[in-house]
């Protein structure tokens, strides 16, 4: 520490000179000691005897005045008084509270110096900074907060003050940092031996050595502290008449250099050192090679290079300036070489198919990793704004779509250092099977029956071509205006099935079915010929997405399909309501199909109905969907230790189920955390990187006995 009076350096010296031959509890138990309290010492309002504090041996009592900017000790002036009156020296505490700005320092350091009033009085130790939180400052911001604080403070006091901490926080919150040497050291260490003083200093003034002392005159435990020197030194320190010069220095080299590439530009990180007893007004940060600088604000701790040559490997260093001078440059950072994110994906493709769009385009240039695909509906819309799916190859299908609609497509491409701009967008309008045929009823006079409907609410994005009618296993096609169908001669007293299918130039959509019975006694019934239904597997189920079932009839033993045949297929779930059943009729080849809305794990059960010539057969198959999971990041860039969230969401047919935050790093995906995803399907992680880099996530569902194994979209966290 840097003082003009004679006394006071001659105790601070005596002070250093003594924790040499401290080596134990037995040279160290003879020291001065005394206790240090808060409003914690005052269980209901009880006052503390500092007759019998002193009676007992202590030397001296600290007490804690102030709290941030917005608390003081209630207890602090009589504790103060009474300290005082009972012969202790005393001192005084501010507990620090750190935020940004880091101006909110001196705002705190102002308050604790309007409670303390006047300490350049004899009998009155300097006022101390209490750091134990760093209020989500990282150690460049935390340290830079602190020396505004200690030399506001001292501005303000006219006394330099002493800093108190544990070895845990100064060794990880404050990354070790020998720069506060300057300020006399109160160190905490409950252990049995005299402690090692903090990096940069080469003694401790006051040790905190335990937190559980029985104290005469204090309710409870209390912290006891010794003074490393005799009582002549304790009142030598204690004597704040004397006038302490500061006389400025320029500041040391900043320490621990380090650089972050990204696109184009670099970002650079550095810790204060001993800043020669003045805040640095900048610091200048130089780029080798070529030379380039960049001035910031003396209370930064980091700054970012734009314009930097890509692929090119860079070094920074950095000097510190204040009043005095400017520092000489610090160690070169390791060297990093910024990149560039890859060229738009070119020339991209859509092709429509029924039930899919097919996508191809153009790789990128500049080393993409991944492609994401962009989607939106109906157009014209944005296609940028949603991600609908990432690959790294130059072509996807999506199986998501429903026929009749319009979609959007656009491609982007990503690699560590960004994403590139958007390709061109490009359209297309899947086509597939009208719906059914709405508003179906029927009626019967005699041998006659007569049926009606209304056209389907979609026609499968092409116009309905016509309709086709089977009744009792005979088909009969009907114009694309028709709404009414007649029969007359049937069989009386019978029950006849109409089921009715809209066609378009894809083929026949899912027909609807009424039955209705014949006047008069009923005949005979005509021999049936078994027939075959097969349900093709589902290949392509993502959760919460429509997807088509497919069902083909034939004669049993033959391969050759059964056109106009009733079919009925039902979903029954595993969870949730089972859906209304579907009715669809057989079309050219003996096939047809539906589209179920939204995907779920189910069975799928179909029957073919009986007709005067058939008869009725039945299956099903099990379809297992892969989940749909999206996740989103709070933010794409934060400082170390500052929290982030990752969110998203899944259908909630998985809901208690176990969702994994995986990371990448070393070539492969690892999990790092997991949570249960909640009722509605959405899950949630909260987490705070440490380590200056670029990290990947996703998350991922795990295969079960419901579903296919399923990963989200990927997702960069800059930690800078």
């Amino acid at each position: 520490m840097r003082v003009s009076s004679r006394s006071l350096v001659a105790a601070l010296s005596l002070v250093v000179m003594t924790v040499a031959s401290l080596g134990g509890v037995a040279s160290a138990a003879g020291l001065p000691a005394g206790p240090d309290v808060s409003g914690w010492q005052h269980p209901n309002g009880s006052s503390i005897d500092w007759g019998k504090v002193h009676a007992a041996g202590s030397a001296f009592a600290i007490v804690k005045a102030t709290e941030g900017d917005a608390y003081t000790n209630p207890f602090y002036a009589q504790d103060i008084h009474g300290a005082r009156a009972a012969k202790l020296i005393v001192a005084a505490y501010a507990f620090a509270r750190p935020k940004l700005p880091i101006s909110t320092a001196a705002d705190q350091a102002h308050y604790f110096a309007r409670a303390l009033g006047n300490v350049r009085t004899a009998g009155t130790l300097p006022p101390i900074l209490d750091l134990e939180v760093t209020g989500g400052l990282g150690p460049g911001d935390l340290l830079t907060w602190t020396q505004l604080f200690l030399e506001t403070l001292r501005a303000a006091t006219g006394r330099t003050p002493l800093v108190y901490s544990y070895p845990y926080f100064w060794s990880s919150a404050m990354a070790a940092t020998p720069a506060l040497g300057r300020y006399p050291l109160w160190q905490a260490s409950y252990s049995a031996t005299t402690p090692q003083p903090f990096p940069g200093w080469k003694a401790w003034t006051l040790w905190q050595y335990t937190s559980s002392a029985a104290t005469p005159g204090i309710t409870g435990a209390t912290d006891m502290s010794r003074f490393n020197g005799t009582p002549a030194q304790l009142t030598a320190l204690a004597n704040g008449v004397p006038s302490t010069g500061w006389p400025i220095q320029a500041p040391a080299p900043p320490r621990s250099v380090s650089a972050v590439p990204g696109n184009r530009q670099a970002v650079v990180r550095w810790l204060p050192s001993d800043d020669g007893g003045q805040l640095p007004s900048h610091y200048t940060v130089t780029a080798s090679p070529g030379g380039m600088t960049l001035t910031v604000a003396g209370t930064a701790t980091r700054a970012t290079l734009a314009g930097l040559s890509p692929g090119t490997s860079f070094t920074f260093q950095v000097t510190a300036s204040n009043t005095a001078g400017t520092s000489a440059s610090s160690a070169a950072s390791a060297p990093v070489a910024p990149g560039q994110p890859p060229t738009a994906p070119r020339q991209p493709e859509a092709t429509a198919a029924a039930g899919s769009v097919s996508l191809m385009w153009l790789a990128s240039t500049g080393g993409p990793t991944r492609y994401e695909i962009h989607r939106c509906t109906p157009t014209p819309c944005t296609p940028s704004v949603a991600t609908l799916a990432t690959t790294a190859s130059t072509g996807y299908i999506d199986r998501t779509v429903i026929n009749g609609l319009h979609y959007a497509y656009a491609v982007t491409a990503a690699n560590a250092t960004g994403t590139s701009a958007t390709s061109p967008a490009v359209t297309a309008s899947p086509v597939g099977a009208p719906t059914t045929p709405t508003s179906l009823t029927s009626s019967a006079t005699g041998t006659s029956a007569t049926v009606r409907w209304l056209p389907p609410v979609s026609d499968g994005g092409a116009a309905v071509t016509g309709y086709l009618l089977n009744v009792d296993g005979t088909s009969h096609s009907l114009a694309a205006t028709g709404r009414t169908f007649s029969l007359s001669g049937l069989a009386a007293g019978t029950a006849h099935t109409f089921a009715v299918a809209a066609t378009n130039s894809h083929g026949a959509g899912p027909a609807a079915t009424a039955r209705v019975t014949t006047s008069g006694p009923a005949p005979s019934a005509p021999p049936r010929a078994p027939i075959s239904l097969h349900l093709t597997p589902v290949t392509h189920a993502v959760a919460g997405q429509p997807f088509r079932i497919t069902v083909q009839v034939t004669r049993t033993g033959s391969p050759i399909g059964l056109p106009g045949i009733p079919v009925t297929i039902r979903l029954a779930p595993r969870a949730g309501q089972a859906p209304h059943p579907v009715q669809v009729l057989t079309g050219t080849g003996g096939l047809a199909s539906t589209v179920i809305s939204a995907a779920t794990n189910a069975t799928v059960s179909a029957l073919a109905g009986a007709t005067p010539t058939t008869a009725p057969s039945a299956t099903n198959a099990t379809i297992i969907v892969t989940p749909a999971v999206t996740a989103v990041l709070s933010a794409t860039t934060v400082r170390p230790g500052q929290s982030v969230t990752l969110t998203g969401a899944t259908s909630p047919l998985f809901a208690g189920e176990r969702i994994y935050r995986q990371g990448y790093y070393s070539g492969a995906w690892h999990n790092w955390a997991t949570a249960l995803i909640d009722r509605n399907g959405h899950y949630g992680f909260s987490f705070a990187p440490t380590v200056v880099t670029v990290d990947r996530y996703r998350v991922v569902l795990a295969t079960t006995t419901l579903h296919q194994v399923a990963a989200s979209n990927e997702r960069d966290l800059r930690v800078a």
